[in-house]
């Protein structure tokens, strides 16, 4: 039992998260030694252009975010959803209470809104990375080829 617990334990260790990757990046190594020349340009081509395009949407995408962060959009919707529930439920009742509540629960799934995007923004980052390292390896081959 106590090797198990172990053994999942250094699974989250950075040493063993090290080794694993430093693993795959070594046979990936020689997968990519082992094409020809003309399909290692392919793969580089492709890799290259995934790259770029990675990179060109994530700008295009934090710009978005930046530009709505400037312009307080945030404050805006608030503003909008309080108007909104005051309007629609001028025939009924509404207390302070239940406003509040219903604002919270604005909020609530704005923040979770924002969890959402940074998480996915997170998940991109770590894409063009990993795919600007192929880029890397296949130039490093590319070179001791010639």
């Amino acid at each position: 039992m106590a090797g198990k617990f172990r053994n999942q334990v250094m699974r989250l260790s950075l040493q063993e998260r090290t080794k694993k990757k430093n693993l795959q990046l070594h046979d990936e190594k020689a997968r990519l030694e082992s094409l020809s020349d003309e399909a290692l340009m392919f793969y580089y081509l492709e890799l290259k252009s995934s790259y770029e395009y990675k990179k060109n949407v994530f700008s295009f995408l934090l710009v978005t975010i930046l530009v709505a962060g400037i312009s307080d959009v945030w404050r805006l919707l608030a503003e909008f959803a309080k108007k909104a529930l005051t309007l629609d439920l001028s025939r009924w009742v509404c207390t302070e209470a239940d406003l509040s509540a219903i604002l919270t629960a604005f909020c609530l799934v704005g923040v979770c809104i924002s969890a959402a995007v940074f998480a996915m923004l997170i998940w991109y980052l770590k894409s063009m990375r990993t795919t600007h390292q192929m880029l890397l390896m296949v130039e490093k081959i590319q070179e001791k080829r010639e």
